[in-house]
């Protein structure tokens, strides 16, 4: 058990390789199997691929009308995955929320996080398409502050709604919103929130200092940091 799990482990620090059919190797053995895995092979302008997704954590409607409809449809003369990929990020605007993973560990943190997952034949990278669609609870107001007066909304369990709600309330470009991912098993999602002219900047190194020292396998609740 404890060997497969160091293997799996080494095997999230490895990049993403040029060969298909070995990344699909590699990421149902990191998976193991797990059935809410999606795996959709097709040839996309005459190479092999395949997107990837969560079940559950985006609606099937929404990546086959904007991700796997439009993107099969390509058809570049003499393709390379480098012109396929080039196509895609400057030609077509299949979500605004899009980035690309190198290596297994960032494409399994996109994938938990609810994106989908474009891997190409020849490609050393991924490219992820934000098109999250999962259940959560909805914003209401907080129980506790019954007797505060004024506009209440609750957080909720997805950070980037948290997000939202606080930059709704604080529309100042010197409002910084920094994410990043902390637990080793868990991978959340934490982010910094801090007005950048009222907080020294030393305060917000020596913070993200702390944080980074933290070693937490996971992060639950806020209790936990």
């Amino acid at each position: 058990m404890i060997h497969e799990e160091n293997l799996t482990e080494q095997l999230l620090q490895k990049s993403i390789v040029p060969k298909l059919a070995e990344n699909l190797s590699v990421i149902r053995r990191i998976a193991e199997d797990s059935s809410d895995l999606l795996v959709n092979e097709f040839v996309l302008s005459g190479l092999p691929a395949a997107l990837l997704c969560c079940e559950g954590m985006l609606s099937t409607s929404t990546i086959t009308e904007l991700i796997l409809r439009p993107i099969t449809q390509i058809a570049l003369p003499n393709p390379t995955a480098a012109k396929i990929f080039d196509y895609i990020e400057k030609r077509q605007l299949y979500s605004t929320d899009h980035a690309d993973a190198k290596t297994y560990a960032d494409l399994f943190r996109f994938l938990n996080s609810g994106f989908a997952v474009l891997v190409l034949e020849g490609a050393t990278r991924a490219l992820v398409f934000g098109i999250q669609g999962y259940d959560k609870r909805s914003v209401s107001e907080p129980s506790g502050e019954d007797n505060i007066l004024g506009a209440k909304d609750g957080f909720v369990e997805t950070v980037r709604v948290n997000m939202s709600l606080v930059r709704r309330r604080m529309k100042s470009p010197q409002l910084k919103l920094k994410v990043f991912c902390k637990g080793s098993k868990s991978q959340t999602d934490l982010c910094l929130c801090y007005m950048a002219d009222r907080v020294p900047q030393k305060w917000i190194q020596e913070i993200q200092a702390r944080l980074d020292r933290m070693e937490l396998e996971s992060i639950l609740s806020s209790g936990y940091i």
